[in-house]
């Protein structure tokens, strides 16, 4: 009983975080495109880029292999131990993040930013999210100090944008606004720690060696989707109109909003899985059916939601949506089968392997659809992607459980 409510909070809590980054952005989109123009909402966004990607750089992996190393831990020693060594090497990427930043964003933006302003945002971004610490609160099943510090951020950033954001010479305020969510966040959750859990900040770059081998695999496969995920929307960017863009853009985003309650609900038992409160086969199910309400959402009603919520001129996006759906269903397993036997068994090598595959495969059969039918194609490569996970990971799993 006790696992089951470890589970709730921990997917109530990512939930609420992957809602509140869903919601404010879509929330402040009309006003500030508007109040800074097209050029001054372009700089807002870069730095918005910039963060994820530096982000992913920081955590390397730690929400696969840290989560499996301190889930279930109850000896306080110990657990200093393991949260000093993955903050080590977080620390280690934060510098690596902070400078590639610096050098990516001033090198595009020469003549828009005074550089000691760049330098403060950045800083304060990395320094708020290296303190986050978000793989810890995860593997301890104890998600709601992160759920309060985000919503009090994220409400905090509203305000920002709302009272002080009038006009694009109000850029450098709006760009400040997304720094201090990270940093707001992470102060939170640095007190929580040191006050509630009596964990410190000790970070030694002496012996970071071990770690990051140990990370390495885990790394590589998590980064690795990339390839059909993050890059195809810059080519179809460059080479469809701004409505077509439009329409594919936004079947991605709401495609992918359904899917991630998949994967935070794979997350929050990740740790149980791990500890051996639960199974595969339940996580599986869970995922299954939680998954399958957005699919007949998507069928039967698709149209009629698309047209109330987006209007006129986006007809395409409940075409795609129909088209994509399938893959809600493929991610369900994928996360299951992942977060539930690959990832607790300490199988990151494998997990790579097929990563590495998968999206090799997918974007080299992808990219030339693309160019042949544009949109289709990185919608049919997506898809593709997924299913792939599946086979792949179905096959080795059984293969591995062959008596």
């Amino acid at each position: 009983m006790s696992s089951n409510r470890s589970i709730i909070s921990s997917f109530i809590g990512l939930s609420s975080i992957n809602v509140l980054n869903i919601i404010v952005p879509i929330i402040t989109m009309p006003y500030l495109s508007r109040v800074l123009t097209p050029s001054g909402y372009g700089i807002f966004l870069l730095f918005s880029s910039i963060y994820i990607f530096a982000f992913i750089l920081i955590d390397y992996s730690s929400n696969i292999y840290a989560v499996r190393e301190i889930a279930g831990v109850v000896e306080k020693e110990k657990e200093q131990k393991i949260y000093a060594r993955v903050q080590s090497v977080r620390f280690f990427f934060s510098i690596i993040s902070f400078f590639l930043s610096l050098a990516y964003i001033s090198l595009t933006q020469t003549n828009s930013i005074n550089i000691s302003f760049l330098v403060l945002n950045v800083f304060m971004a990395i320094v708020g999210y290296y303190l986050t610490a978000p793989w810890y609160h995860q593997g301890k099943q104890d998600m709601t100090i992160l759920a309060v510090s985000s919503l009090v951020a994220r409400s905090l950033q509203l305000i920002i944008i709302y009272f002080l954001v009038k006009s694009v010479d109000d850029l450098d305020i709006a760009i400040v606004s997304i720094s201090l969510v990270f940093l707001v966040t992470g102060t939170f959750s640095y007190l929580f720690r040191r006050c509630r859990k009596g964990i410190k900040e000790k970070v030694s770059l002496k012996n970071i060696y071990p770690d990051l081998k140990s990370g390495f695999d885990s790394f590589i496969g998590d980064f690795a989707p990339n390839l059909y995920s993050n890059l195809p929307p810059l080519l179809i960017g460059l080479f469809t109109s701004p409505a077509l863009f439009a329409n594919y853009s936004l079947s991605m985003r709401l495609i992918n909003i359904a899917g991630s309650f998949q994967l935070m609900l794979a997350k929050a038992i990740y740790p149980s899985v791990v500890k051996g409160d639960f199974s595969l086969g339940n996580m599986a199910l869970i995922n299954v059916i939680s998954g399958a309400f957005p699919v007949i959402l998507i069928l039967l009603l698709g149209d009629a939601i698309i047209n109330v919520f987006l209007g006129s001129g986006y007809s395409d996006v409940a075409l795609y949506l129909k088209y994509l759906s399938p893959s809600i269903i493929f991610a369900s397993l994928l996360y299951s089968l992942s977060y539930g036997y690959f990832f607790p068994k300490k199988l990151d090598g494998l997990f790579r392997n097929i990563s590495l595959l998968v999206s090799a495969i997918s974007a080299v059969i992808g990219y030339l659809l693309i160019y042949k039918v544009g949109v289709i194609g990185a919608i049919i490569m997506f898809i593709m992607a997924r299913f792939l996970f599946v086979v792949f990971y179905s096959y080795n799993f059984f293969k591995l459980n062959k008596k």
